[in-house]
Parts: C-alpha cells; sequence; structure tokens
C-alpha cells in the first residue's frame, strides 16, 4: 500500500471513531438536560455539535497528516502507524 492509501485509512478509521463517541455523548448530553429550559438546552445543544464537528473533522486531518509524516520521515514499516493514528 501507498503511504497517501494508508494516511486515508487511518484518517477515515478516526473519523468514525470520533462520530461514534461523538454521537454518545450527544445523547448523555441529551438525557443530562432533560428538565431544563429550551433556552439553555438549545444552547448546550449547539455548542456540543459544533465543537464535536470541529473536534471530528481536526482529528482525521491530523491522524492522516501524522500517519504520513511517521512512515516518510521516521521510515517506520507501513503497518504501526494507521493502527497507532485510531488508537490515539
Amino acid at each position: 500500500m501507498t503511504t497517501k492509501t494508508l494516511s486515508t485509512i487511518s484518517a477515515v478509521i478516526t473519523a468514525i471513531f470520533v462520530i461514534l463517541i461523538g454521537l454518545f455523548i450527544f445523547f448523555m448530553i441529551m438525557i443530562a438536560l432533560n428538565g431544563y429550559g429550551d433556552r439553555e438546552g438549545t444552547a448546550a445543544v449547539t455548542i456540543n455539535l459544533i465543537c464535536s464537528g470541529g473536534g471530528a473533522i481536526l482529528s482525521a486531518i491530523l491522524a492522516g497528516w501524522l500517519t504520513r509524516l511517521t512512515i516518510d520521515k521516521f521510515n517506520w514499516s507501513k503497518l504501526p502507524p494507521p493502527e497507532a493514528a485510531a488508537l490515539r
């Protein structure tokens, strides 16, 4: 596999993990906000979605970039960096 393919796979796996964790946190926030008013709940949910979305995009970009960096610059074999990026 090429370095670009491995970094893309790593970015996609990381994004999927972060999105799944974000969905879990979103549902926990919905349960925690049970009983709060509409104004407080809407603000909290909106901020959560914005921060989770930004974090998912940023972590996917960094996972792909760092995977390519570790393979090219540090001469790692092609198997450990995608696994390490997915586990971060």
